[in-house]
């Protein structure tokens, strides 16, 4: 059986909720930092909860053990079922199940399953930890909070003897620059200013010294092109963005698009599956899936 529970860590790491299918939802809550009275400093962290009533499929487990397993939705969906039919069988029979460094699922009165983060989770905050301040006072041992009087030195300056002192250098470094000879060459001098100019292909620039001229090509421009087509029908995968159980269901969703998309309808198993994208790589249909996110959140791999 291929484990979820290290998906989770990682995905709880960056997200504030993972929503595991038939089970329940872990959700991340933020800490801010404090201070107890005897001085000592909490650092910044992230608590984890559990919701068993956030049991719908977002996507976010699924596309995660898509990536690293190389499989389709299908399978994907097959393994996160798998594994929580083996959590149910852990609380059943034991009374309670640790889930990797997340908590622990222990069974309570009238057979409720609650959870118990660890107090050192995968939400760390990345090497900060609690620390203590101490006055300065404990760590000499005295009680006055003042330094010692024999280990330092008091200097009295009247200060307009530091007023004087600060004319006088004034005084110098004016002179100092009224002083300096400015030496003119007699060269005419050119300044850079901001202007506006259009140069078309083939046109020439005249240098500073008249010797030459510079060429001025532009480069062709390049055709864009309107409308990309990500289907090879030889490949493996495709990048389903509708299903329905009729040819007509699918006929209206794409009419109701206004992306450049090309889209195709596969039919397999009672089911029209629209697609926009083929490939014989889950990770390149993937990568597509993110690019499309705006206009299709809800995009799947299935194969073929």
């Amino acid at each position: 059986m291929i484990s979820i529970v290290e998906h989770i860590e990682y995905l709880i790491a960056r997200h504030d909720c993972v929503v595991v299918p038939g089970w329940g939802a872990f959700i991340a809550q933020y800490e801010a930092s404090s201070v107890s009275a005897l001085g000592r400093w909490q650092n910044p962290g992230r608590q984890i909860s559990f919701n068993s009533a956030l049991s719908y499929n977002d996507g976010l487990l699924a596309s995660s053990i898509m990536q690293r397993e190389q499989c389709a939705y299908e399978i994907a969906m097959d393994i996160i079922q798998e594994n929580v039919n083996y959590f149910r069988q852990q609380v059943g029979i034991g009374g309670e199940f640790a889930l990797g460094r997340l908590g622990l699922f222990k069974t309570k009165e009238n057979d409720n399953v609650v959870f118990m983060s660890y107090p050192t989770d995968a939400c760390d905050y990345y090497g900060l930890r609690p620390f203590s301040l101490r006055p300065l006072l404990y760590i000499n041992g005295k009680e006055s909070g003042y330094p010692d009087s024999k280990k330092n030195w008091h200097i009295s300056v009247n200060k307009s003897y530091l007023k004087i002192a600060a004319s006088i250098i004034i005084l110098l470094m004016m002179s100092f620059a009224l002083s300096t000879p400015i030496i003119s060459d007699g060269m005419e001098q050119e300044y850079a200013g901001i202007g506006s100019f259009s140069i078309d292909e083939g046109s020439t620039l005249p240098l500073l010294n008249n010797d030459m001229e510079l060429a001025i090509m532009l480069p062709p421009e390049e055709p864009i092109e309107d409308n990309v087509s990500w289907i090879n029908k030889d490949d493996k995968y495709c990048l389903v963005v509708c299903s329905s159980t009729t040819e007509e269901e699918a006929d209206r969703f794409i009419s109701q698009q206004t992306g450049d998309y090309d889209f195709k309808i596969l039919y397999k198993k009672g089911h029209y599956r629209v697609y926009i994208a083929t490939g014989n790589n889950v990770n390149d249909l993937m990568k597509i899936k993110y690019e499309v996110a705006d206009d299709f959140p809800d995009a799947w791999v299935h194969r073929k």
